[in-house]
């Protein structure tokens, strides 16, 4: 009896343990099934509803691994909240598009771009297009006007500063005005940028060209 007495609380304790590891593993296994729905809402572009399976899977679990990831996502889809979700999902529609996808469907999202409230996500759209106006499409008349749209977009941190005059400068030099492209990024300190030894080159090269 006394030995029985001293093993006890031993075995409550085990018991404890193993209800604990079972209770976890319950609580993880219904972490990632809302994991996967909310990734799955992402693809049918429903951020909000993502944001609240998002939100349930880390309370879920919050003190697993996974937490940590819904917790990233969740923030991110919250930062980009503007306008109730409206932008974010034009701009996720947008970058969906295949490579061979025609330009009007940028054409029509940039049309709809001064529309959107201030913000993360109409600044990401501004470089969404100037991007695929310089490379996906090569139309430098276009990318030098979005360029120009994009650096006139309030709250630009450096880098996207950065970026977006790289950009104009790019378009510049494809417009064959290599000189002017090398005074943008000069005026911007940017002559340390991968791309600014190629414009220099061909401003060197067309001086003196009649």
């Amino acid at each position: 009896m006394r030995a029985l007495v001293r093993v006890l609380p031993v075995l409550v304790a085990l018991a404890t343990l193993l209800w604990d590891a079972r209770a976890f593993a319950d609580d993880r296994a219904l972490q990632e099934r809302l994991l996967d729905q909310a990734a799955a809402a992402e693809r049918a572009f429903d951020p909000r509803g993502a944001v609240r399976l998002y939100d349930e899977a880390e309370r879920a679990a919050p003190t697993s691994r996974r937490a940590s990831h819904a917790r990233a996502r969740r923030s991110w889809l919250t930062a980009r909240a503007e306008g109730d979700f409206g932008p974010l999902v034009e701009l996720l529609r947008v970058q969906r598009l295949g490579p061979a996808e025609d330009p009007g469907a940028i054409s029509t999202f940039e049309a709809k771009l001064p529309s959107f409230p201030d913000g993360i996500v109409r600044r990401e759209g501004r470089a969404l297009v100037a991007e695929a106006w310089l490379g996906r499409y090569a139309t430098p008349e276009r990318a030098f006007a979005a360029c120009e749209a994009w650096l006139a977009e309030p709250g630009l941190d450096g880098a996207e500063r950065a970026l977006a005059i790289a950009g104009l400068a790019r378009a510049s030099d494809d417009l064959g005005r290599p000189d002017e492209a090398v005074r943008i990024l000069s005026e911007a300190g940017l002559l340390d940028r991968p791309e600014a030894a190629l414009v220099r080159a061909r401003a060197l090269g067309s001086a003196g060209r009649p």
